[in-house]
């Protein structure tokens, strides 16, 4: 917030001052593993059961001067069946009283709904990273978004519904000209995959996400499909497809799609050490870079520099610098 960093030390929660670091106020009588939000005026505390990872109990204090607000409804058996939350509202699944499956946005400082939207049984909610915007995929390939302030629904999509087999999350991710679907599934046996893990070092702040299944490409104001991708490592129909990380840091300005990974592969009864980089044209869904190792030297990429005027990526680690330029093809549907 800008009136305070609010942060859970080892004894304590703290707020401080965000320019100076002068401690504003404490509490000590705050469970140490806690999830935290704010909205400028009050922070939202879920505390966390260490054994069961399951939400306990659910606090409002105040920004200002860490006042608990004693009179307010407890939300933490809907945060345990949360899609995401932001300042004071708390997007999660449900049921009606009729047992219908329900999406509700609810404003956890009033204590009430700000909208519910009804879902099929099947549906699946997207996982959004997409400001003020969610969405559900329907079993028969239906893509719905949904706009997050007001429930009302924005523009449909189409999938293939086989592309949906065996996928458990679907991600929803969005830059000014269209909006992404990301599908994540189980891992398939026979690719026998060990420790797969993003080629991005850790602690940097850079974020990614699981891409086990197809990403799909729509444009914002139609949904019109664009492209749709698989991330693969064979060219050949023999070998199954690999499951990849796609990198989130600074994907509205991207021009490209990013896909970075780095694992250990069983080969009879070696393990193989594999790193693989994919970069699409974000506009054509083109493969553009493709590059496979099984160097275990290689550095993990620090730094990724976007410049979008020049459609260009830069991704940057202590042995090395890959630069890529983007096209402008038109798209292979």
């Amino acid at each position: 917030s800008a009136k305070a960093v609010c942060l859970q030390s080892h004894n304590a929660l703290v707020a401080v001052h965000p320019v100076t670091g002068k401690t504003l106020w404490s509490r000590n009588d705050v469970a140490k593993l806690c999830h935290l939000y704010n909205d400028n005026q009050y922070l939202y505390v879920v505390e966390i059961h260490k054994d069961t990872n399951t939400p306990g109990r659910a606090r409002i204090f105040r920004v200002d001067d860490g006042v608990e607000l004693r009179k307010i409804r407890d939300f933490s058996g809907y945060y345990a069946s949360r899609v995401k939350m932001f300042g004071r509202s708390l997007l999660f699944t449900g049921t009606n009283e009729k047992g219908q499956k329900v999406l509700r946005l609810y404003d956890v400082l009033k204590g009430r709904d700000i909208w519910t939207q009804k879902l099929t049984a099947t549906a699946k909610v997207l996982q959004s990273e997409a400001k003020h915007l969610t969405g559900i995929v329907e079993t028969n390939g239906k893509v719905t978004l949904i706009d997050l302030k007001k429930g009302e629904k924005t523009v449909t999509a189409q999938m293939d519904p086989e592309h949906l087999k065996d996928v458990e999350t679907v991600r929803l991710l969005k830059d000014r000209h269209y909006f992404y679907v990301v599908c994540d599934g189980t891992d398939n046996k026979a690719v026998a995959i060990n420790q797969r893990m993003t080629n991005l070092m850790p602690n940097t702040g850079m974020r990614w996400v699981s891409v086990n299944g197809y990403i799909y490409c729509f444009h914002n104001e139609t949904g019109k499909r664009n492209w749709f991708y698989r991330p693969k490592d064979y060219e050949d129909k023999k070998h199954p497809a690999l499951p990849h990380m796609m990198v989130l840091e600074s994907f509205e300005d991207m021009p490209s799609v990013v896909l970075t990974t780095r694992f250990t592969q069983r080969v009879g009864f070696n393990n193989r050490y594999m790193i693989s980089t994919q970069i699409l044209n974000k506009k054509t869904g083109k493969l553009m870079f493709e590059e496979k190792t099984s160097n275990s030297s290689t550095q993990q990429f620090h730094t990724i520099r976007v410049d979008p005027r020049a459609n260009r990526v830069d991704l940057i680690s202590y042995d090395r610098k890959l630069s890529m330029v983007i096209g402008k093809e038109k798209a292979k549907k």
